[in-house]
């Protein structure tokens, strides 16, 4: 995959917040870059996510169950576990599970989104690119 820059504004941006809900990457498209542009909150703490996407890892504790090993991909046979059995690890989710992420504001993560979801009153840059 080329560096992000390359794909950053050639497919457009959608500008979204907390009130619209889970937002898809129109047909044939992935959002390449979330931008948090929602406030910096007087506590500290960060801008809460959901995305659903290729390349999303999570870790795993030994027969994990939450989040359930069943809903990420098994490396030695490259499809879902089909029960929780999984040793401790890294593991790649399914495209369509949704993971939580913490984006500060300000901060821009990069990845291939499909879906994504602005919570905890923020607001976001969603770059979009081709697939």
């Amino acid at each position: 995959m080329a560096h992000p820059n390359e794909y950053l504004g050639k497919g457009g941006i959608l500008v979204i917040n907390e009130n619209q809900g889970a937002v898809s990457a129109p047909s044939g498209k992935v959002f390449c870059a979330i931008s948090n542009t929602g406030a910096l909150a007087t506590d500290g703490s960060t801008g809460t996510f959901t995305v659903k996407g290729s390349g999303i890892y999570q870790y795993l504790g030994a027969n994990s169950s939450s989040p359930a090993a069943t809903s990420h991909i098994d490396p030695s046979t490259g499809s879902a576990f089909t029960a929780n059995d999984n040793t401790a690890g890294y593991y790649e989710a399914l495209h369509t599970l949704a993971v939580t992420m913490e984006i500060a504001p300000g901060q821009t993560v990069y990845g291939r989104f499909n879906e994504v979801d602005a919570t905890d009153s923020d607001a976001a840059v969603l770059y979009i690119a081709n697939q």
